[in-house]
């Protein structure tokens, strides 16, 4: 009769503990296909029209702060705008009647300290 030796014997071990992996590896594969699935359900069924209720929810409730805020700050954005007229008149007037001239006397005393300078040098 025909006996197995050791190598035989490990062979057939490794073989069966192969095969039980395997069948393990399917039945858990399996499993984790059935658990994407049943997230994947309940994502679709239930998340994703909670989020899109909460995202119209705050889309309305920012809508109306946004509202609010435009209404409060219209008036002073309004008198903003009718104050920069007469204060940029006021500048303008300013620059023409005063700083320009004062500019212009500040050149021309230069001018003359540096001729008469240039004349005193040349003499």
């Amino acid at each position: 009769m025909f006996t197995k030796t050791g190598t035989d014997k490990a062979k057939d071990q490794a073989s069966a503990k192969k095969d039980a992996a395997a069948s393990k590896a399917k039945d858990a594969k399996s499993q984790v296909q059935d658990a994407v699935a049943s997230a994947s359900h309940t994502l679709r069924e239930t998340v994703a029209p909670a989020a899109a209720a909460k995202a119209r929810d705050a889309r309305d409730w920012a809508a109306t702060k946004a509202s609010a805020a435009v209404e409060a700050a219209a008036p002073k954005v309004e008198a903003a705008v009718d104050k920069v007229p007469p204060a940029a008149e006021a500048a303008r007037d300013k620059i023409v009647d005063d700083l320009l001239p004062r500019l212009v006397e500040a050149v021309n005393a230069a001018a003359a300290a540096a001729a008469a300078a240039s004349a005193a040098g040349a003499a």
